[in-house]
């Protein structure tokens, strides 16, 4: 039910994304016989087996993964209890253990590209992730006109109708206000009142949203379930640089894997974006690398001179790494999150370092590992769906577009049950 005119604001990348060992450079698109081509360039002895790999991964696709994909996210358990029946009636292809005959660089190509597309380098092994993700539709990546908050405004004026509220990706204290199985609204930080909603629906991870849930045998009950740790968490730095030093291809999303024999984890395996800068004051730094990169989850990491020294020591490594992808960057390569510093009195400025906000937002940015009991859209309330980062695991890159759908046709559906249209 969107608006043509506001359809227009997603524009498909003609290259979806590049992956960049040491000796090969692949680019990615949702165009099989391209994606064949840049394989037998890179790999020639392997363009058959690859050929025969994609056949699969499309067939399995469409016989196996896509019946299964359209019961993600669970609204029910008899949403569950159907996908684990239809799942259990399928003989899943285990291709992952095919690819061990492979060159090493080679087998981390294919695995830098199911890590990328699922936004999780840690779950390669589940193989519902190849099948769904690798299939030439969901394998392009698309460029959103205005970011992510041009995106949920698709989204508003469908959930503002039924009288709902969305959350926002942001740190700002909150608490839900609660009446018997219903949440009639959202007290923010700052604010001397709450926000009144029929409906409401989250952006952040659901354990997180129970914390600021008044507890309930209800909620108690769904803490215990979902109470898992993370396996890795997403650090993220930024760059300022110029298009003009930028090579040709390099305009959208590129993955940099520096050790292939490696595991794709920490500064081995990082995701670089270039996002321009609107109304740039210096021509000279019109674009920014936003540049991210996983480590395996620490429960607590405090703040300290070690600890610092420590990412200082990771992002050097990065930096002369995009030196490397960006051969004439030269000095037009200029960090500006988390600032750099020389000293233990810069290190802990408040006005000239940026390491706290930088490891407040990697608690929030966890991956959870792959489970056939986690990806559900409901909550202990029945107005209240959650769209997190738990879901891009299994959904892939447009996780939060299809979740969101999903939501908009369930209130639609209640909606209409309840007021009989």
């Amino acid at each position: 039910g969107i608006l043509d005119a506001r359809v227009r604001t997603l524009k498909p990348n003609p290259i979806s994304f590049q992956i960049v060992l040491p000796d090969h450079r692949i680019d990615i698109t949702a165009d099989q016989d391209q994606v064949l081509a840049e394989i037998e360039r890179e790999f020639p002895r392997h363009v058959d087996w690859a050929k025969q790999l994609l056949e699969e991964v499309e067939a399995a696709h469409e016989e196996e993964a896509k019946p299964l994909l359209n019961f993600l996210p669970w609204l029910s358990w008899r949403d569950k209890r159907h996908f684990l029946k239809l799942k259990k009636g399928y003989d899943w292809p285990r291709w992952t253990d095919a690819i061990q005959d492979l060159p090493i660089a080679m087998q981390s190509f294919l695995k830098a590209w199911v890590s990328f597309l699922s936004g999780n380098p840690t779950s390669f092994a589940e193989a519902l992730q190849p099948f769904s993700l690798m299939a030439e539709e969901n394998r392009s990546t698309t460029t959103v006109k205005g970011g992510w908050k041009e995106l949920k405004r698709l989204f508003y004026d469908k959930i503002e109708y039924y009288g709902g509220t969305i959350m926002t990706d942001t740190a700002t204290d909150y608490l839900f206000e609660t009446d018997s199985s219903q949440i009639k609204g959202v007290a923010f930080d700052g604010y001397h009142f709450a926000t009144r909603c029929r409906y409401l629906i989250g952006n952040a991870p659901l354990p997180e949203q129970l914390a600021h849930i008044p507890h309930s045998f209800r909620t108690r009950r769904y803490c215990r379930q979902l109470g898992r740790a993370p396996i890795s968490q997403k650090y993220t730095l930024r760059f300022l640089t110029s298009s003009e030093v930028l090579p040709e291809p390099m305009c959208q999303d590129v993955v940099c894997i520096q050790d292939p024999t490696a595991p794709l984890i920490d500064t081995n395996y990082f995701h670089v974006r270039v996002l321009k800068v609107t109304q740039a004051p210096d021509p000279d730094e019109d674009r920014i690398l936003e540049v991210s990169y996983f480590l395996p989850h620490q429960s607590d990491v405090t703040l300290s001179q070690e600890v610092v020294e420590e990412f200082e020591l990771r992002h050097e490594v990065i930096e002369r790494a995009l030196r490397r992808l960006i051969p004439f960057s030269q000095g037009r390569l200029r960090r500006i999150y988390p600032l750099p510093g020389d000293g233990q009195d810069e290190l802990f400025d408040a006005g000239g370092h940026d390491y706290t906000p930088f490891l407040q937002l990697a608690r929030r940015e966890g991956r959870y590992p792959p489970s056939f009991s986690f990806p559900s859209m409901t909550t202990p309330y029945h107005n209240l769906f959650t769209l997190g980062p738990d879901q891009l695991g299994w959904l892939g890159i447009m996780g939060r577009m299809q979740s969101a759908m999903k939501a908009v046709d369930c209130i639609w559906d209640m909606e209409t049950k309840q007021k009989k249209i």
